[in-house]
């Protein structure tokens, strides 16, 4: 299917345009020979005669494409631009029938003295050739609008990409420095007390490291390593919290394999821990679970407690500055359109995020 949506190549249209007129010429060509006795349009003067008038035509059709690629349609409205394409095919056929005539006129008669034209008979010609030239001119202008479509789409395409890429480096700034902090002075108490515990607790941490800086330019990731790192980031906060945090994990071995926006659970997880251990009490119950529907990736993240109003603003802050949750919105609206849902239900004693995702949107590569 991607190579359909591909730029029309000028030398395709230059073949096309041979070849077009060499069948019309030969329709025409086999058309005067059922109709007329075939000796007289084999003869040298006929022959040449209905040649010339397909050569002249041909060499009208180039030059006056050439002409059309002057112009600029793709920023002309549609009305103006047929009347500038109109303006530019009439002369040229036109000109066509006179060249024509003129050199028939010297095949016949060895001179210009056959050459007349009336009014009535340029209309009749006009009427009769101006399809022709108008075809061409026609496809032409359908090359270029479609190789101008694809640049743009291209370039969309790209911006969307570029903005992709912004986007989750923001989020990676906005990775709560607390948790680090935290993490560390974990670390630092538990040297004295446990030090395989602190070597375990620094490795945890490494690799979650490890996994923010290598996937820095991959904007999707199958889920699999998206829960890898998620677990990284748990037994991170297990070590803190201990008896106090319970999470379980439940993927589906199909959900494995799903290409999803990088760093897109981790947000929903540090909140549910964050908020959670506010609101809940304790053990904090974490649980994150994906699955297959169809063609759908359902993830839902839960936590025990309530839900956690902002209290300056408006919203709701994944990350505690208010920005959290509508990076994330923003960046699955860019990478899934309409083909996402996220629904946040909110209980007495829990807290769930339920996420629906497709395949993401063609162009949306995972490297």
């Amino acid at each position: 299917m991607n190579e359909f949506w591909q730029p029309m190549q000028k030398h395709i249209f230059q073949w096309l345009h041979g070849l077009g007129w060499l069948v019309y010429w030969l329709s025409i060509f086999l058309t005067y020979y059922t109709r007329n006795d075939s000796y007289r349009i084999l003869q040298l003067n006929n022959f040449l005669g209905l040649l010339l008038t397909y050569v002249v035509g041909f060499c009208a059709s180039l030059t006056m494409i050439r002409s059309l690629g002057r112009i600029d349609i793709e920023n002309m409205a549609f009305t103006r631009m047929v009347g500038r394409m109109m303006q530019i095919v009439i002369p040229f056929t036109v000109v066509w029938i006179l060249i024509d005539k003129a050199l028939t006129s010297l095949i016949y008669a060895g001179d210009f003295s056959g050459f007349t034209l009336n009014g009535v008979t340029l209309f009749y010609l006009l009427i009769a050739r101006l399809p022709m030239l108008l075809f061409w001119g026609a496809l032409h202008t359908v090359f270029r609008l479609w190789n101008a479509w694809y640049v743009q789409r291209q370039q969309a395409r790209e911006a969307s990409h570029l903005a992709q890429r912004a986007q989750l480096e923001m989020l990676r700034y906005q990775l709560n420095p607390h948790f680090f902090f935290n993490a560390l002075n974990t670390i630092r108490a538990l040297i004295d007390q446990d030090r395989v515990d602190a070597r375990a607790m620094v490795t945890e941490l490494s690799e979650f490291l490890r996994y923010s800086l290598t996937r820095r330019d991959r904007l999707f990731v199958p889920l699999s390593e998206e829960i890898e790192a998620v677990e990284h980031y748990l037994a991170v906060e297990k070590k803190r919290f201990e008896e106090k945090l319970v999470v379980s994990i439940d993927v589906e071995s199909r959900a494995q394999s799903f290409s999803v926006l990088c760093f897109l659970l981790h947000p929903l997880v540090e909140n549910a821990i964050k908020y959670g251990m506010q609101s809940s009490d304790m053990p904090l119950h974490v649980g994150i679970k994906a699955e297959v529907s169809g063609a759908n990736l359902r993830i839902i993240v839960q936590n025990s407690g309530c839900w956690q109003e902002r209290r300056e603003g408006t919203g709701f802050s994944v990350l505690g500055t208010g920005t959290g949750l509508k990076n994330l919105r923003e960046r699955l609206n860019n990478a899934y359109g309409v083909q996402h849902q996220i629904v946040i239900e909110k209980a007495s004693d829990s807290v769930t995020v339920k996420l629906e995702l497709t395949t993401p949107t063609e162009g949306m590569d995972s490297e």
